[in-house]
């Protein structure tokens, strides 16, 4: 909270008057029952600025613990409000899932997944929406257990799926860009180069 209100210039464009946010949130710090509802609240309080660049990027071990260790082996994304299927971390994972590149994941162990957004939306600090659903949508589907249960739309076909999750480190698992096995430049013409930030790295040159 200090640091907001020496340091962010913008403070005075947040939905709250900043000292009601330090009235408002010492009685949960001082509640917190354990170090995860601490960085919980960590997180909401982020959330009053409303700004993509802030969120706990180091530390909140059980934050991460309590979201799970085992993730889906497909990459997905939001898109017109809906939880599509874009990419498998492992090809050959495709077939052992049954689900499909451009299916829509609809509930998630029973629960509507629009109703499970808006209960987490407090807890993915953002500029916008957008970029909230992006971040949840790395996170929806990551268990404790290495089985999920999953319905989903497949060619409009309502369908359900025991989903198998895995460790991280068992899929070629990314983020934002799929990796690939090229140069982040291009020479268009002798005046003008294209350079792709999402693939540049120290060993273009």
């Amino acid at each position: 909270w200090n640091i907001i209100d020496s340091y962010f210039p913008y403070k005075h464009l947040t939905d709250k008057n900043w000292d009601n946010v330090l009235i408002e949130y010492i009685p949960y710090f001082i509640t917190a029952k354990n170090e995860l509802e601490y960085e919980l609240i960590v997180l909401k309080i982020v959330g009053e600025i409303h700004d993509t660049h802030a969120n706990i990027w180091d530390g909140g071990n059980k934050l991460y613990y309590s979201k799970g260790e085992y993730y889906p082996p497909f990459h997905i994304r939001f898109a017109e409000n809906q939880f599509i299927v874009d990419d498998y971390f492992n090809l050959e994972k495709m077939e052992m899932s049954g689900v499909k590149v451009g299916d829509i994941i609809t509930h998630i162990i029973g629960k509507p997944v629009s109703e499970i957004v808006d209960s987490l939306l407090i807890y993915f600090p953002a500029s916008n929406s957008a970029a909230k659903m992006r971040d949840m949508s790395y996170d929806i589907l990551r268990s404790q257990k290495n089985e999920i249960d999953i319905t989903y739309l497949s060619s409009q076909v309502s369908k359900e799926e025991k989903l198998t999750l895995y460790k991280k480190q068992e899929l070629n698992y990314y983020v934002w860009y799929k990796p690939k096995n090229e140069k982040g430049y291009k020479l268009v013409t002798n005046d003008i180069l294209y350079l792709n930030l999402a693939f540049l790295n120290e060993n273009d040159t």
